[in-house]
């Protein structure tokens, strides 16, 4: 007899009222297994997908023109492993954006050598990208990288409306992406009035990443929170904001925590960067700001630039077109006067 008819004769022997409790049991008990639906509101799930989305886009166009710096202070903090030496030290770092172009100004000081500060520039254009340094603030730029053509995520530092914003934008990346990114949580916490979002998915190495997010959905779904935990190290970050510029309010201010999961050689020692936000204003920046030339560097061969007309050249023509101004002035002004007087009188013959 096959297993479904054993199944059926089985069945049909139990009591109708065991049956019943037993029908009821299955029931609860899917409806247990549903209860991690609970965790994915729907309605909010819509919400990030079309406003999110769209407060993100709203983010990029008008990052994509601005210049920002800001001071970050590391500090050492209680627990973690003993590898390494920690290198207390601050930064002042400078971006720049305007329509694709991308520059990063860094000087970073330890507290060990403070009179030597690290003067670092990054930058990239249309057509190549490039990484200058120098000995101190009054010395000229040195060449230390350059490639070719654009590449992605050359600009490394602490961007920190990236840091803030572009975790909005991986959220929805990862959105998209279920077959690589598993969704665990879009919940709303009335305590803290904000909008949790989870994600978990295979990093690097095969370990297992969890992000956490905060989201503000009634302030332009801005960031305020997020965390990152691996099975080695929990990166903890929290935003402040109070600068707004073309619609979209800036970060003022971030304290990122890192607290690794060990405490012997294998780990770092915990640690802490605490941002401000120094200036931030729309880029009046030019693409040739952007460039080797704008550096005191020469253009690279394979992209000439064109040459700027020398400065006297430009006084010679400027006389030459005010010298042929005055003649045709001069000119106007004798047929002017001419036509006034007339003729003179005609002579009498007698």
């Amino acid at each position: 007899m096959s297993l479904s008819a054993n199944l059926g004769l089985f069945i049909e022997r139990i009591p109708s009222a065991l049956l019943g409790t037993l029908l009821a049991i299955g029931i609860m008990n899917a409806g247990h297994a549903r209860a991690g639906d609970k965790d994915i509101d729907q309605g909010w799930l819509q919400k990030v997908r079309t406003e999110g989305k769209a407060a993100y886009e709203k983010y990029v166009a008008v990052a994509g023109k601005i210049d920002s710096e800001y001071e970050i202070q590391s500090r050492k903090i209680a627990g973690g492993g003993t590898s390494g030496a920690f290198q207390a030290h601050s930064e002042r770092i400078r971006f720049v954006f305007l329509d694709g172009n991308g520059l990063l100004d860094r000087a970073r000081t330890y507290e060990r050598d403070p009179s030597h500060p690290q003067l670092k520039v990054i930058c990239q254009n249309k057509d190549y990208c490039f990484e200058l340094t120098r000995q101190n603030e009054s010395a000229g730029y040195a060449l230390a990288r350059y490639f070719p053509g654009h590449k992605n995520h050359f600009l490394q530092g602490m961007n920190v409306p990236e840091m803030a914003f572009g975790r909005l934008g991986s959220a929805l990346n990862h959105l998209e992406k279920p077959d690589e990114y598993k969704l665990d949580r879009v919940r709303w916490d009335e305590m803290k009035a904000l909008l949790n979002i989870k994600i978990s998915f295979t990093g690097a190495g095969s370990a297992s990443v969890t992000e956490d997010l905060w989201l503000d959905p009634a302030h332009d779904w801005r960031v305020v929170q997020y965390s990152t935990e691996t099975p080695h190290v929990t990166g903890v970050t929290r935003v402040t904001y109070g600068e707004t510029i073309g619609g979209v309010t800036f970060p003022t201010g971030f304290t990122d925590t890192y607290s690794y999961k060990g405490t012997d050689a294998k780990y770092p020692a915990n640690f802490e960067l605490i941002g401000h936000l120094k200036s931030i204003k729309v880029a009046d920046a030019k693409e040739a700001d952007f460039r080797l030339s704008a550096f005191g560097l020469p253009e690279p061969a394979e992209f000439p630039q064109k040459k700027a007309m020398p400065m006297y050249l430009w006084f010679l023509l400027g006389a030459g077109v005010f010298a042929l101004l005055a003649l045709v002035f001069r000119r106007l002004a004798r047929r002017g006067h001419q036509a006034t007087t007339g003729p003179g009188p005609t002579p009498v013959v007698t």
